[in-house]
């Protein structure tokens, strides 16, 4: 009698894990299910089953309409790959739910975008690799949503040959074009180490969020011990409710930097990370409600 206790409440058991699997499946609606780095060159959406190793880039978005659901699943870069994602003159991208590490190419992005519209980039990881740039190249990327997703460690090895010195670089995001909203993410170590180039030199290295672009939206981020915060180089930016926690650039790296006009900057919070709006001067910018650590302003009719 007792086996056959047993045994029942074994079906019964192996029963709900039947079920379980068949709802967790059903809800990742998937058109393609995939297995390895490939093309994906039809609409719809591909959902990653396993984990993946890249030898090169891994993926790339070769037709509009198209998904990449990684499900949680790992894309390795095996310290040696280049990129994990390339979307290149596409409409309608979005990528989510990935986790990226160890692409370490000096050179690449771990993410790139490139000349393309309407993307969205939704609850990735990256980590232990450079975050993700949008370029211009034929045209700039427009429309594009990054939320919710983890910088931890942005940077790669690099050498100053002229000195054979090993140091950081590191970048969370770079985005160039207009109507970049960035919102919900966090942001932490995106190092550089190379004092005598200054703090996040070019206005490009070292900095947690970068964007060159008019209309961006930078909102409910954290950002914590990375070389310069944000940098918004464009007009008509709302950077509201962020905070960023520490700069640690050998130089004083700046929590915020700021060279576009009629931008709103509203309940931020900085903590050991100096704010800075000039070169050529900013116009007609409105700051509510922060909490500056320190602050130097110049410009007209603010």
């Amino acid at each position: 009698m007792i086996k056959s206790l047993d045994h029942l409440n074994l079906i019964k058991v192996k029963l709900f894990i039947a079920v379980i699997l068949f709802f967790s499946i059903s809800l990742v609606q998937a058109d393609f299910p995939i297995t390895s780095c490939q093309s994906l060159n039809s609409p719809g959406t591909y959902v990653l089953l396993n984990d993946v190793t890249a030898s090169g880039t891994c993926f790339t978005f070769d037709a509009d309409s198209v998904t990449l659901d990684c499900n949680g699943h790992l894309i390795d870069g095996n310290n040696s790959a280049s990129v994990a994602v390339h979307i290149n003159g596409r409409n309608g991208a979005v990528l989510r739910e990935c986790l990226i590490e160890n692409f370490t190419d000096s050179t690449q992005h771990s993410i790139q975008i490139d000349s393309s519209n309407n993307v969205s980039i939704l609850n990735n990881v990256l980590r232990n690799n450079a975050g993700i740039i949008g370029r211009s190249f034929d045209s700039r990327s427009t429309n594009i949503l990054v939320r919710g997703n983890v910088f931890n460690s942005t940077y790669v090895k690099k050498v100053y040959l002229p000195y054979n010195i090993t140091y950081f670089q590191g970048r969370g995001l770079l985005g160039i074009g207009d109507y970049w909203t960035i919102e919900d993410n966090y942001f932490f170590n995106t190092s550089y180490t190379l004092s005598s180039q200054g703090p996040c030199p070019q206005g490009e290295i070292g900095w947690g969020i970068l964007t060159y672009g008019d209309f961006a939206t930078i909102r409910n981020n954290n950002l914590k011990d990375n070389s310069c915060g944000i940098y918004l180089s464009g007009s008509n930016g709302l950077v509201e409710n962020n905070l960023i926690d520490g700069t640690n650039s050998i130089n004083e790296g700046s929590g915020l930097r700021s060279e576009g006009n009629n931008s709103i900057f509203s309940g931020n919070t900085f903590i050991s990370a100096s704010s800075y709006f000039a070169y050529p001067g900013v116009f007609h910018v409105q700051f509510l409600n922060n909490d500056f650590d320190s602050f130097h302003l110049s410009g007209e009719e603010n």
